[in-house]
């Protein structure tokens, strides 16, 4: 008999791992809400970029809202470029992967805070 795959849900883990991630970062460089959204509303690749390259001018500041804004910025734009020159040396018979949308980022932030403060 056929029997289907016991699903699993293997990215879990790392939405987890993720969130808290981008909890601690923005526990580091506390940031409004508009900032916040954005950085969690970028594809993963940018995030990841944005929390392990992120480096303030000075440390101990309230609000880094202006300069998570602008980083995120631009390394929204290096992945944009990347992209772009990828499609034009690739030439994969016009075939575009999907752009991907963190729809439920927000809500992993918020389950993140919940874990961390549970």
């Amino acid at each position: 008999g056929f029997r289907a795959a016991k699903a699993v849900p293997i990215t879990a883990p790392a939405i987890v791992n993720e969130a808290q991630a981008i909890v601690s970062f923005l526990t580091q460089y506390p940031c409004d809400e508009r900032a916040q959204d954005f950085l969690t509303s970028s594809p993963p690749e940018v995030r990841a970029r944005v929390m392990q390259e992120f480096r303030p001018r000075k440390e101990g500041d309230s609000d880094y809202s202006g300069a998570v804004t602008s980083f995120v910025r631009r390394i929204r734009q290096f992945a944009e470029e990347d992209q772009q020159a990828a499609s034009r040396a690739g030439g994969c018979g016009g075939f575009r992967a999907a752009k991907a949308v963190p729809i439920t980022a927000p809500a992993i932030v918020n389950e993140a805070q919940a874990i961390v403060s549970f």
